[in-house]
C-alpha cells in the first residue's frame, strides 16, 4: 500500500507500507504527530446534522462559483507583494477572502426549513438540494469580506416581506414532497 506523507519541510514523502497495516493503535510509530488516520476519528452525528452539513456545502460551492459572484471576485483581486487579495466592495478594505453574505435570511435558516418542509425524503439528496435550490431564488447575495458579512446577514434586505410565512419561499414550487 502507498501513503502518503508531509514531512516538517513541507515537501512529501511516499511510503510503502505492507497491507497488514490499516491505521491500528499499535502500527501509530511510523506516522508524524500531525498525520491523522480517518479511520480514528469517531463520527457520531445524527442523520439531519449530516444531510444539513452537505446541503449548506452544496449550496455553498453553488453561489461561490456562480459566475456573478466570480465576475465580483475578479474585479475586486488586487496584489499585494505578490500574494492575491482583494478590495471589499462595501468597505474598500484589503482582505484575504470574500464571501457571498446572505443578506437576511441566513442559509441555515432555509435549509431548515427545507429539511423540514421535506421531511419525508430526507434520504433523497437529490430532492433536498433542488428544493434548497427553490428556496434560494428570492435571497439576495452580497459579496463583501468576513467583517462587512456580520452585518451584512442582519439587514433585512432580503425579498420576502416580513408578514408573509416562511412557506412564502417555496411559492411556485412545483416538486412533490
Amino acid at each position: 500500500m502507498t501513503r502518503i506523507i508531509f514531512r516538517p519541510d513541507k515537501t512529501c514523502a511516499m511510503m510503502i507500507l505492507d497491507m497488514e497495516d490499516k491505521c491500528l493503535p499499535h502500527k501509530k510509530r511510523w506516522r508524524p504527530a500531525y498525520v491523522v488516520c480517518a479511520n480514528d476519528i469517531e463520527y457520531i452525528k445524527t442523520i439531519e446534522w449530516r444531510i444539513l452539513n452537505a446541503l449548506r456545502e452544496a449550496n455553498q460551492k453553488r453561489i461561490m462559483n456562480a459566475p456573478q459572484i466570480r465576475h465580483i471576485k475578479r474585479r475586486q483581486e488586487v496584489r499585494v507583494n505578490a500574494s492575491k487579495m482583494w478590495v471589499c466592495p462595501r468597505c474598500n478594505a484589503t482582505v484575504s477572502r470574500l464571501t457571498a453574505a446572505h443578506m437576511g435570511a441566513r442559509a441555515s435558516a432555509i435549509i431548515r426549513q427545507t429539511m423540514d418542509r421535506y421531511r419525508s425524503q430526507l434520504e433523497d439528496f437529490l430532492v433536498l438540494d433542488n428544493a434548497v435550490m427553490v428556496a434560494h431564488r428570492f435571497v439576495k447575495l452580497a459579496v463583501c469580506c468576513d467583517a462587512c458579512n456580520k452585518d451584512v446577514d442582519t439587514e433585512s434586505a432580503y425579498t420576502r416581506r416580513p408578514t408573509e410565512s416562511p412557506d412564502a419561499l417555496f411559492e411556485g414550487d412545483t416538486m412533490e414532497r
